[in-house]
């Protein structure tokens, strides 16, 4: 084979391997923007059941006090 047949193969491959190059970039670029999107899911997620979770103890420590009185809570909480 030539040197200049090298060089056309070479040539070839490398536009090959710029395409290739190419095109992981593009696929790099989406997966980044689905991982934004993947992040700000979770944190709506974690704001949810944080919400849930102080409504739980809002709401028990209503039926505390509702049920054992005002002030009985507060020496259950205090002792």
């Amino acid at each position: 084979m030539s040197v200049k047949g090298m060089d056309h193969e070479m040539c070839a491959n490398i536009d090959v391997v710029e395409v290739k190059v190419d095109q992981h970039e593009g696929q790099i670029d989406r997966l980044f923007k689905g991982q934004k999107n993947v992040d700000a899911r979770l944190s709506a997620i974690e704001l949810t059941l944080k919400q849930i979770k102080w409504t739980f103890f809002g709401a028990l420590g209503f039926f505390i006090v509702s049920e054992v009185g005002l002030l009985k809570a507060l020496k259950i909480v205090m002792a």
